[in-house]
């Protein structure tokens, strides 16, 4: 249990430095953390009529291999799934993009690195 409690944790973490990061560039945060039977949206994010749907990664090291290496085409699929009905929920524009943001915390060290999908 205390693995499971300390992955949420950590996964908490990155995903607010994720979301101040993006609050920084302009961006208004629409939705996070929404679920779906397809699995979560991280983040929803929006600048001028731009949306932007942001799949947060955080690491401590490369034990588990790299953030950006864990996203496949089924995990693409699913989000987009989700946010079709978030569009719905909220009239969101049809045009967005997807990005993985990699959040890595080492030696008290935060990098950060993005991948447009």
């Amino acid at each position: 249990m205390l693995k499971k409690n300390y992955k949420q944790s950590l996964g908490k973490h990155g995903e607010n430095l994720a979301k101040k990061y993006y609050q920084s560039l302009g961006y208004k945060i629409i939705k996070q953390n929404y679920w779906t039977r397809y699995g979560e949206l991280d983040l929803v994010c929006q600048k001028n009529k731009a949306v932007l749907i942001v799949e947060v990664k955080t690491r401590r090291g490369q034990k588990f291999g790299y953030g950006e290496e864990i996203i496949n085409q089924k995990k693409i699929d699913n989000l987009i799934q989700a946010y079709q009905l978030l569009q719905n929920e909220l009239e969101l524009p049809n045009y967005y993009e997807i990005e993985i943001c990699v959040i890595e915390l080492k030696n008290n060290q935060k990098t950060l690195k993005r991948f447009l999908i």
